[in-house]
């Protein structure tokens, strides 16, 4: 299942096949979420990346949106996630999203 942000705030740029998303906030899970994202893309070759602060975020709504026979969590976690990848062209799968 799709992971959902719910009143997403921040800049967009697009420009130049190039996609950045700062100063974001949004409501996650019960706790906020902050930071950037940015999508690009170089040589037919997709990249992104992904800075984010979590704060009290409810781990039992999020596990169980993820999946829905996944193990559950119980609490609320806070902290920093960075993430930065290379996509193959026929592994993106990119779907609507609902701001």
């Amino acid at each position: 299942a799709p992971v959902e942000f719910d009143q997403v705030r921040g800049s967009l740029e697009i420009q130049q096949g190039a996609l950045d998303l700062s100063g974001a906030i949004a409501n996650f899970y019960g706790g906020r979420a902050g930071g950037s994202f940015g999508l690009s893309v170089e040589k037919g070759m997709p990249a992104w990346r992904l800075d984010a602060r979590l704060d009290r975020v409810e781990l039992d709504r999020l596990t169980r949106a993820i999946e829905e026979k996944s193990p559950r969590f119980g609490g609320a976690a806070s902290g920093t996630v960075t993430l930065k990848t290379i996509c193959l062209p026929e592994r993106l799968k990119l779907k609507a999203v609902r701001v």
